[in-house]
């Protein structure tokens, strides 16, 4: 099934697929078809960026620039996991993925699919949820079948199923962190990374 991911995905296809959060829709942020495909899939505005999900740590530093030392703590004590890092945009992402034209979110699942979907194809892939802009997560097959149908290209239904739980989202584009969105690692957690105290916005 990642093979097959990974065929649909170079053909400009959007596959859904499990993470370690969330089903989430997958396709190359190099393939601008692809990508209005899944804006229009999930009703979801441009000015809400799309985040990207990546193969390792390390890969960061081919796509964001001026990443502060606190992102690789981070990165280091949650990664691979369910964090979400908000960074300066390197040149080469592309502004169709939304959002602030000069940022963009980062993760790296604990989960064998989409690593593995990312590393095959050697540039990221979307990260974002499946599921209708601001509506319910979708937690099975059966409800992505229903929701999307034939509107995307295909399904992965084998591997671990995900846990139901939003990632956390930190923006480190600013001097002072921020918590944009609150999900399964706690302030506390990442306030104790830090060693210092997170603000939320």
């Amino acid at each position: 099934e990642i093979e097959s991911a990974v065929t649909v995905i170079r053909n400009c296809g959007v596959v859904a697929i499990p993470t370690d959060t969330l089903y989430g829709l997958a396709a190359s942020a190099f393939e601008e078809t692809a990508i209005e495909k899944i804006f229009k899939l999930k009703g979801r505005p441009n000015s809400m960026a799309i985040p990207l999900i990546i193969a390792e740590p390390n890969d960061i530093n081919k796509w964001a620039i001026n990443i502060p030392d606190v992102a690789w703590d981070l990165a280091k004590h949650f990664w691979p996991g369910a964090l979400t890092i908000i960074l300066e945009r390197g040149s080469m992402i592309p502004h169709y993925l939304g959002g602030d034209p000069h940022t963009i979110g980062f993760r790296v699942p604990n989960h064998l699919i989409p690593t593995s979907i990312a590393r095959s194809l050697g540039v990221p892939i979307t990260g974002t949820s499946a599921n209708r802009s601001g509506g319910l997560n979708l937690g099975t097959i059966k409800s992505l079948k229903t929701e999307f149908g034939e509107k995307i290209d295909m399904i992965v239904e084998k591997g671990e199923k995900p846990r139901g739980l939003s990632s956390t989202v930190i923006d480190l584009t600013k001097k002072c962190p921020r918590i944009l969105r609150h999900g399964e690692i706690s302030k506390q957690a990442i306030e104790t990374v830090c060693n210092s105290e997170i603000s939320c916005g």
